[in-house]
């Protein structure tokens, strides 16, 4: 169906069930361009009735909005329509006869007044009626059916990289939302129907993204959902209907998933953002401050979820529990300012840890926990409702270069990609950004239960992202691993790119090699396997690497042109008479924290 004749049904549903009873409440020629009261009401006159607005919207680009609000004195809004480009067509919203929250309206609301905000647009012929009709909740589900198909159907017209649907946010009221936001919605250009892929904010301005010569050495996309075959990130969470708790909400899911690496372990605590939220100060529902949540949490601590329930409203800071089962402390953080530093400067901390990543336009915080850069070729997936779309990144398309970052929000998991989406933002736009380092202090762990492991048994270990621990063997190096779930792969620089290690095959069971033989590639010989080597082994300038746990036992054979790397925690035992004959460019390489016995017989250089 076309976009033009979606709007065309989307209109004439809502004529379709209302009965007109000509009550006229408001009737503008002149074209309105700021927020404005229109007109008073008469209290309570609109009691279980229906209102409903007609007129024209147009904008000028692709940011603004239109919203024709009933209100009472107290500051309650019930909104009869809003429009935004995505609904429009060329930039035109026609609507007739529409009422999206004004339907038989309860008696308690108390209205008294008509007004428009109205941001980027000019609102044409408005007029606002009062109608003796009802909507069904199909009637109503279906009118939001019909938006979101016409949304779909305009990003697609677009070629836009994001897909729309029903979310949390999309269902929520005006004045949910409003709290949501603090006290007014801001222009959110669709994104409370984000369902995946790629969201680019309306002001965009890729000349305002400072970029360095380096940009090219990075990997083009970093995820901390996929690291060392691990998900360190934990679930996202809803912030619910009533409170403006982003904040909160991003400071302790970042430090949930810090703590997460800082084990090396998948604790996956849940934390207490009630706790921030009312014992930060100034900090509530009506907003906060993400760099007094990490000194709080730095200072004092961040208790578990059990200890102080999250109920979505100002209580007191003295309803904590007084003995919690866990208290977090973090050691540092440290400002990310747009103003001095650059996306590069950015990439380059979020591949050292999760962050926290606000959004000035919206006054909203998020978790950040990666990126993608926007490339020629990408295929990117757009999902809707009725199905999906790919959309090509061709040679010239005006996002090559950008950056897509990863966040985590606060808004649920119908929201976005289980609660995680991509943005591309104005750098002006970005703040309340912060990353944490060094040590975590925990009621129930300490230092020594950092893991320090080489899981992937290629000899590198990983311990998360603190400093080397003790807890690792003397023979780890102090590179860590930059993937330790995969052997080919080893230490990663500031770039997020991994060194790429020497293909092996692994020996998966102990054996005896007892024929003579030529090896035409590396050998592995991982943790808890034997070989045992008793007739000559030409290695053909290969490398024998005994992992840890490993061991190779020459017991009368020859080993010949070819290396052998003894990594540390492996075994070497040289017996009843064996050789091993190492070429110019051959190395017996024992590590240290390898065991290497030379019972009867010898190393030499032919």
């Amino acid at each position: 169906m076309k976009t033009r004749d979606l709007l065309l049904v989307f209109a004439l549903f809502w004529i379709s069930f209302l009965s007109l009873s000509g009550q006229v409440l408001v009737s503008v020629n002149n074209a309105i361009t700021q927020d404005v009261v229109l007109t008073a009401v008469q209290r309570n006159s609109l009691n279980f009735q229906t209102v409903v607005a007609s007129g024209q919207a147009v904008f000028s680009s692709n940011s603004g909005y239109v919203r024709i609000l009933l209100s009472n004195d107290y500051g309650y809004d019930l909104l009869i329509y809003e429009s935004f480009p995505l609904v429009a067509i060329n930039g035109i919203d026609n609507f007739s006869n529409v009422s999206i929250e004004a339907v038989n309206i309860p008696a308690n609301l108390a209205l008294t007044k008509i007004r428009v905000e109205i941001k980027n647009a000019e609102l044409r012929n408005l007029s606002v009626d009062v109608f003796a009709g009802n909507l069904s909740r199909t009637q109503q589900q279906q009118a939001r059916t019909d938006r979101i198909a016409l949304i779909n159907n305009n990003l697609r017209a677009q070629n836009a990289l994001w897909g729309a649907g029903e979310t949390s946010i999309s269902q929520m009221s005006f004045e949910e939302r409003k709290r949501l936001f603090g006290g007014r919605v801001p222009d959110l250009a669709g994104f409370q129907y984000y369902v995946g892929g790629i969201f680019v904010m309306p002001n965009y301005n890729p000349d305002n993204t400072l970029s360095e010569t380096t940009s090219l050495q990075f990997v083009p996309q970093f995820d901390w959902r996929n690291r060392h075959g691990k998900n360190w990130i934990t679930p996202a969470k809803d912030q619910g209907r009533t409170c403006a708790s982003c904040w909160a909400f991003a400071v302790v899911g970042t430090v949930e998933a810090y703590a997460n690496l800082y084990y090396n372990r998948l604790l996956n605590l849940d934390l207490s953002e009630q706790a921030v939220l009312s014992c930060v100060y100034p900090g509530s529902c009506s907003g906060g401050y993400t760099d007094l949540a990490l000194w709080y949490i730095k200072n004092i601590g961040v208790v578990d979820e059990a200890c102080f329930i999250y109920e979505g409203m100002d209580l007191p800071c003295d309803s904590i529990c007084s003995i919690p089962n866990e208290r977090i402390k973090i050691e540092n953080f440290t400002h990310f300012s747009p103003n001095s530093q650059t996306s590069d400067d950015l990439k380059k901390l979020i591949i050292q840890s999760p962050m926290t990543f606000g959004i000035r336009s919206w006054w909203h915080v998020v978790g950040l926990v990666g990126y993608k850069m926007i490339q020629t070729g990408d295929r990117i997936f757009v999902p809707a409702p009725t199905g999906g779309r790919w959309v090509i990144i061709n040679p010239g398309h005006p996002l090559i270069g950008s950056v897509a970052w990863l966040v985590k929000n606060s808004w649920g998991t119908s929201w976005g990609d289980n609660g995680f989406g991509y943005v591309i933002a104005d750098w002006t736009d970005i703040y309340h950004t912060y990353s944490i380092s060094g040590s975590i202090t925990s009621l129930n762990h300490t230092d020594a239960d950092v893991i320090c492991e080489d899981r992937d048994g290629d000899g590198y270990y990983f311990w998360g992202v603190g400093p080397k621990p003790d807890t690792c063997p003397p023979w780890a190096p102090d590179e860590p691993d930059g993937d330790d779930s995969n052997p080919n792969l080893g230490p990663m620089d500031e770039f997020g790119n991994l060194a790429v290690l020497p293909p092996f095959t692994n020996i998966t069971t102990s054996q005896t090699w007892s024929t003579n033989r030529t090896v035409l590639r590396n050998i592995a010989i991982p943790y808890g396997v034997t070989l045992t080597i008793t007739a000559t082994v030409f290695l053909s300038n290969n490398t024998i690497t005994i992992r840890r746990g490993g061991k190779l036992i020459l017991s009368g054979g020859i080993i010949g042109d070819g290396s052998i790397v003894a990594q540390g925690g492996s075994e070497l035992i040289i017996s009843n008479n064996g050789r091993i004959l190492l070429g110019n460019d051959n190395n017996l390489d024992i590590r240290l924290g390898a065991v290497f016995e030379l019972i009867y017989g010898e190393v030499s250089v032919k």
